[in-house]
């Protein structure tokens, strides 16, 4: 072959055309394999995405799920019909037992239409708190009570009470004011 006044042999231009061919073949083939590695990676980490989603909801529902069925469980009892302080403290046992079988749960309250509050907690004798309030070393739970006296003044008081429910202190704390009933928690309920 000529090319201008050059001459290509045969064998130079069969090479060439080859090596063409082969530089072809290459970028085709590593196209398509760069195309669905890509692919194969997307469509891995999706899956993996979703089933982290899923452990993720899980995990939370576990969490959430003694709570749900705590508060499912304290709504039916007569706590929530209860309108003196005494016929609160016969639920204590109820609300104490949830406390110490479901870590998670902090505490348990409930706020009255009447503005009474009654609230359940674990409580650490070694904390500012237990400091704040002159607690005995035996606390184990806290009861924070709003209710009414006798002549229809809300009474807050802090009850301290042992692992087994015994009555250690009771505290009357006059400047505490709390309503329930102006809660987000409350209104939603």
């Amino acid at each position: 072959f000529s090319c201008g006044n050059r001459t290509v042999h045969l064998h130079v231009y069969i090479a060439a055309l080859f090596l063409g061919l082969l530089i072809a073949f290459a970028a085709i083939t590593i196209s398509t394999q760069n195309y669905l590695s890509r692919d194969m990676m997307l469509s891995s980490a999706e899956t993996l995405f979703t089933r982290i989603g899923q452990e993720a909801k899980r995990s939370i529902d576990a969490i959430y799920a003694p709570a749900r069925t705590s508060v499912d469980l304290l709504s039916r009892s007569a706590l929530m019909d209860a309108d003196t302080l005494e016929q609160r403290l016969a639920g204590l046992p109820l609300l104490a037992a949830s406390l110490q079988n479901h870590p998670q749960i902090s505490a348990a309250y409930v706020g009255y239409q009447d503005g009474d509050f009654f609230l359940v907690r674990r409580f650490n004798p070694d904390s500012y708190l237990a400091r704040a309030l002159s607690a005995p070393k035996d606390s184990v739970f806290i009861v924070q009570s709003i209710a009414r006296d006798a002549e229809g003044l809300r009474d807050p008081h802090f009850y301290f009470y042992s692992d087994k429910l015994a009555l250690l202190a009771s505290k009357p704390v006059p400047n505490y004011v709390f309503d329930p009933r102006t809660r987000p928690w409350y209104q939603e309920a």
